[in-house]
């Protein structure tokens, strides 16, 4: 990768693999809000005004991936896929000071393989959205407060980081 990609904390990049031009991720159990290495690849947000996206296959149970908008453990954004107990879903967490907590999340199709997903960001508000087959894109939530992503509010200096994301979930979870 070049050298605008970062992942968190140690130079362990095992997780990490190209497989016939797309990039892989293994999952991990170590989440967003750890402060062990998570399966976390991303590079900084460069604009205020801002889209990243990216298409991802829908993982088997128990693992979760999508991509995130990133301060640090305690402030960010998870727009992911993952399976349940009742099918696919796509589902949005929020870290704002505190443990991530989910504040949306959708059905997807029965039968769904892959997915996009996509975070729009305009000055101080980012919003989420999926899209499967060559459907429109779907909100999932719009205008959602970007200045958890801040350093006035998150602290620090690093800056937002949007990146890709792979977690081996605890059943609880699903």
């Amino acid at each position: 990768l070049n050298l605008h990609w970062n992942a968190l904390r140690r130079f362990d990049h095992s997780w990490l693999e190209f497989n016939n031009g797309h990039l892989q991720l293994t999952a991990k159990p170590d989440s967003l809000a750890s402060m062990q290495q998570p399966a976390f690849i991303s590079r900084r947000q460069q604009h205020t005004n801002f889209t990243a996206s990216t298409a991802l296959s829908v993982p088997a149970a128990p693992v979760s991936a999508g991509i995130v908008a990133f301060q640090n453990e305690q402030y960010h954004y998870y727009l992911g896929v993952r399976q349940t107990s009742s099918g696919s879903e796509v589902f949005l967490q929020r870290a704002n000071g505190a443990t991530p907590e989910n504040i949306a999340s959708m059905p997807l199709p029965e039968g769904t393989n892959s997915v996009q997903l996509k975070i729009s960001g305009n000055a101080g508000s980012i919003s989420f959205y999926y899209v499967v087959a060559d459907n429109d894109w779907q909100p999932v939530a719009i205008e959602q407060d970007a200045l958890l992503l801040s350093t006035q509010v998150a602290g620090g200096f690093v800056g937002t980081m949007l990146g890709l994301h792979s977690h081996l979930e605890a059943e609880s979870q699903l």
